[in-house]
């Protein structure tokens, strides 16, 4: 803290939210807010489809499953558990394939809850990985039941993959996606909402797709890497002027 204080001239928030929380408990004023953003050429990919088959084929994902996806490290934080508890009641009227991306000191438990959930051949954990783009192109879905964040550039990625998001409601997570029009939001922590939302998405998910399309004008319009270049050009310019 006093480091920070004394050998800094400014200070880079990701979100408002991180933002106020270090403005208000650590006191810290001269901040700047440079959101996460995206090097979007990464994801204009031509789709292999012979590639995206090979895929499906290997993680047992069938023709008809709804499939989706969460990206993330398996910490309590990013709320897999919640998720994995509410794939039992949407697997009562759904086919459904869940793929969890990321690795974690919470891996262990979540395999113990697959298997007491007995849901193990419907979830799919595949630690990291470097074909994201391709995971995302097969996917239906992407959901986040974080119970705090930043700002996710794993949504980010989705959004700009135009994938339906459902996404958590918290203060971060309000700042990139408008419930209704980019994305749909639930009550982090609460298997019940989850399932719900996961439902009528599902059910609605052709007349869906419009948001989308929306969720990549936003990460077109605010969240290009390019834009942040430029941000912190003028964040730099200012410090040193002072």
């Amino acid at each position: 803290h006093l480091t920070g204080l004394c050998c800094n001239s400014a200070f880079i928030a990701v979100s408002g939210q991180v933002k106020e929380s270090v403005k208000s408990n650590l006191g810290f004023t001269n901040i700047f807010l440079v959101p996460n953003s995206l090097n979007t050429k990464t994801y204009n990919i031509t789709v292999d489809q012979a590639k995206l088959r090979e895929i499906k084929v290997s993680l047992g994902i069938r023709d008809d499953d709804i499939v989706l996806i969460n990206c993330g490290r398996l910490v309590p934080q990013k709320g897999q558990i919640s998720l994995l508890r509410a794939l039992p009641k949407v697997l009562r009227y759904e086919k459904v394939k869940l793929l969890i991306i990321g690795s974690g000191p919470l891996e262990e438990e979540l395999k113990k809850e697959i298997h007491k959930l007995k849901i193990s051949k419907e979830v799919v954990l595949l630690s990291n990985r470097i074909d994201i783009p391709e995971l995302l192109c097969l996917s239906d879905i992407f959901v986040m039941p974080s119970i705090k964040e930043g700002l996710s550039l794993a949504l980010l990625e989705a959004m700009y993959m135009k994938k339906i998001c459902l996404v958590s409601r918290n203060e971060a997570m309000k700042e990139i996606v408008e419930d209704g029009k980019t994305g749909i939001m639930f009550e982090g922590g609460s298997p019940d909402d989850i399932a719900r939302k996961l439902q009528e998405t599902i059910r609605n998910i052709s007349f869906l797709r419009f948001m989308g399309e929306n969720a990549r004008k936003v990460v077109e319009e605010k969240y290009e890497a390019q834009n942040n270049v430029r941000i912190l050009e003028n964040i730099y310019e200012v410090v040193l002027s002072n």
